[in-house]
């Protein structure tokens, strides 16, 4: 997995999408210009191994994995420092899940 960091004029990720399944925040068909987080999930992963988890935030993109290690969950942020807001959205998330 890798943090997705080139977009092409369409606000789409320019990865090889032979070789990664883009997963965008929940956000991303309402506020395409808003969307500054994204995942890159690689082919060889079974689809049945992840989730996106959804979060009403367009600078937050988070999957959980699963396997027999139990459930771990990702979750890429940005974070431009002059609104917290996307950090309420993240803290609330962290504190109904522990």
């Amino acid at each position: 997995m890798t943090s997705a960091r080139y977009r092409n004029h369409t606000l789409i990720s320019m990865a090889n999408h032979e070789l990664w399944i883009t997963v965008y925040p929940s956000t991303h068909k309402d506020h395409l210009q808003a969307t500054r987080a994204a995942i890159l999930i690689n082919t060889n992963i079974c689809m049945d191994a992840w989730k996106q988890i959804h979060f009403q935030h367009p600078n937050i993109t988070a999957i959980e994995l699963t396997g027999e290690f139990g459930k771990l969950h990702i979750i890429n942020i940005y974070n431009n420092c002059n609104n917290n807001g996307m950090l309420t959205h993240l803290s609330t998330y962290m504190r109904d899940h522990e």
